[in-house]
């Protein structure tokens, strides 16, 4: 697999900047690129050396914390957004005791990440920066043709391809492993856009789908069968909605086949 050095480097520098400054209540944009730059490193640094080594190894156990601190604030935010936009005859009270609930889970998740980046920042920082150093040590040699040390890439694709048959309970775990694929081909110099776009749509499906199966949960905890029912029968016709448009999707990239990111 060869690899845009510079196009690499994006991530690890976008990470440096948000763990520097991120307040103590992030802003929903904030966490979402948090979530997003370290996603993205993560698949870089699959891509370009094994997992169990130097800097490497270290720069990802040391930010899997905060990854997922993001994702969990993250999650209330996009739930949020969903409820709230939901029909406007169900504006109600149980609505707006929902909405309630997940700021509240909203506001203590976000004071568990700032603790988590601020127990982490300086390390981490420090740790990106050496990676930083190493891409442009590597520069030359990968611009010259010189292939990934790293299996990850085939090991992913081979997984993929031999995947099971696509249910409500495997189909996040798919959409998780296209999704790093994705990220994967990004680093590829004139990596094919139509095979990306393509990624991309498995995973804004699959990521819909099982953000309204999260809001579903949520929903049958707080609100009332009875009062609630109207509500609660709008989001199920949703999510099943969701769910058939995620499938489709996903099986008709299986259908055409999955492939290691290369140039093209």
């Amino acid at each position: 697999m060869n690899v845009d050095i510079k196009r690499a480097a994006k991530p690890p520098r976008k990470l440096q900047k948000l763990l520097k400054k991120l307040p103590p209540a992030p802003a929903p944009e904030t966490v979402h690129q948090l979530r997003t730059q370290t996603r993205k490193l993560e698949a870089i640094l699959h891509a370009l050396s094994p997992a169990d080594e130097g800097t490497e190894r270290r720069l990802l156990k040391l930010l899997k914390p905060i990854r997922r601190a993001a994702g969990r604030v993250r999650d209330m935010d996009v739930l949020i957004a969903k409820t709230t936009n939901l029909s406007p005859h169900l504006q109600s009270e149980g609505l707006i005791r929902l909405v309630q609930h997940m700021a509240a889970i909203r506001n203590a998740d976000a004071t568990l990440l700032h603790r988590q980046v601020k127990r982490r920042q300086k390390k981490a920082r420090f740790l990106l920066k050496s990676f930083r150093r190493d891409l442009k040590r590597l520069q030359a040699p990968y611009q010259s043709g010189a292939p990934a040390s790293s299996p990850r890439p085939q090991l992913l694709v081979q997984k993929l391809e031999h995947w099971p048959r696509l249910t409500q309970g495997n189909l996040h775990d798919f959409r998780k492993g296209v999704k790093e694929l994705g990220y994967m081909l990004q680093l590829v110099p004139d990596h094919d856009e139509h095979r990306l776009e393509a990624y991309a749509k498995v995973k804004d499906t699959a990521g819909d789908w099982h953000d309204w199966l999260q809001l579903k949960c949520l929903a049958d905890s707080v609100l009332d069968p009875a009062e609630d029912a109207t509500m609660l029968s709008e989001i199920s016709g949703i999510l099943q909605e969701k769910f058939h448009t995620a499938l489709d999707v996903a099986n008709s990239l299986r259908r055409r086949g999955i492939e290691t990111p290369q140039a093209a």
